[in-house]
């Protein structure tokens, strides 16, 4: 692209990526406007660059159609405004139609449960069945995707797929080219640079259970329990239950962030914690090791051995510092929304051409 397009997002503002790549555009002068349908927005994302269709949170569902019906109108107004529409999520099949019609470069990019195919993941990922056999698992509605069906639909209203760890589930039979470029993240409170070290006495590791069964939490509090009982000095801390700007403040205290145990890829969360310096622990499948790099810094772990993870990282103030070091590079690298907005219309460039 000779020029910067004017870019429209939309869709699901999920672990804020929606928001994050809405200040990575702003960041590198690109001129952009978001809107996102989400209906029920969680305390834990920032909202803070976004346009919601609805004013009130958690509408019934007599304002829901009110605000549908609204959200079209701003659909269209913004169709008619930009040069590149990029949605996120899977979004109404309505609201899809009219991009078809009306914009001449879309793009789409899923986020984790929209396309997750159980069976798929069940066959490669050795602890998601921990998670998707348990009554309490978060996203059950992950049963009724028809992922082959959905590419299949976007694919013939001429839409163009960019992906980050969710790749595993585009099938390039049916979509052709797809680009992969890293989600945005940022802390507003590392950004005003307000990231300290933990307590150099004593370590402290956190947690959040935002989707407690989904992310392994109970193996988390396993491993806890285990060091606990080692008399291991550290502190351990659950963040949940807090505002988005209560849990990043509460992250800058930590030493050691652990993420997710099941779903085989570090979240936007983790992202927060590598920006951050700090020493972030999730299992990491082989698929997503290939994605992520060799200099990913997350240390791998699984249900099987996160005690011994830590106890490994809780034990060694040199190897947290030299991690930690890492981790800041990297996000830098990957995930700083700057560079993302970057790679993102390098992206677009690409898929572009015919």
């Amino acid at each position: 692209m000779k020029n910067k397009p004017k870019v429209f997002l939309f869709g699901t503002n999920c672990a804020s990526v929606l928001n994050n790549l809405t200040i990575g555009f702003e960041k590198t002068g690109v001129p952009v406007k978001t809107v996102s349908y989400d209906f029920k927005r969680s305390k834990y994302n920032n909202y803070s660059k976004i346009n919601c269709i609805c004013g009130d949170n958690d509408p019934g569902k007599f304002k829901q159609q009110f605000y549908k019906i609204k959200g079209l109108f701003m659909l269209v107004q913004h169709l008619l405004w930009c040069d590149v529409v990029h949605v996120y999520g899977n979004m109404s099949r309505t609201s899809l139609w009219v991009i078809s019609k009306l914009a001449k470069h879309k793009y789409v990019t899923f986020v984790g449960s929209d396309i997750r195919m159980p069976d798929k993941e069940l066959a490669i990922n050795p602890y998601f069945k921990y998670a998707y056999q348990n009554e309490g698992y978060e996203y059950k509605i992950e049963a009724t995707n028809n992922t082959p069906d959905l590419l299949k639909f976007l694919k013939g209203l001429g839409f163009m797929f960019i992906v980050w760890d969710m790749d595993m589930f585009l099938d390039r039979s049916i979509i052709g080219r797809a680009e992969i470029v890293p989600h945005a993240s940022m802390n507003m409170e590392a950004d005003r640079n307000l990231a300290q070290p933990g307590d150099p006495k004593k370590i402290l590791v956190v947690h959040s259970p935002t989707a407690p069964v989904a992310k392994g939490t109970y193996y988390v509090l396993t491993a806890i329990e285990k060091l606990r009982s080692k008399n291991i000095f550290f502190e351990f801390k659950l963040l949940k239950h807090l505002p988005n700007e209560e849990y990043q403040r509460a992250l800058r205290e930590a030493d050691i962030y652990v993420d997710q145990l099941i779903w085989g890829g570090y979240g936007v969360a983790a992202q927060q914690a590598l920006q951050m310096g700090k020493v972030v622990v999730a299992y990491i499948s082989p698929e997503r090791i290939k994605m992520y790099g060799e200099e990913m810094p997350v240390q791998n772990a699984t249900i099987n051995n996160l005690e011994e993870v830590l106890e490994k990282l809780i034990s060694s103030d040199d190897l947290r510092k030299k991690i930690g070091e890492q981790s800041e590079t990297y996000y830098k690298k990957m995930h700083e929304p700057g560079k993302v907005a970057t790679k993102m219309l390098a992206a677009y460039s690409v898929l572009m051409q015919p």
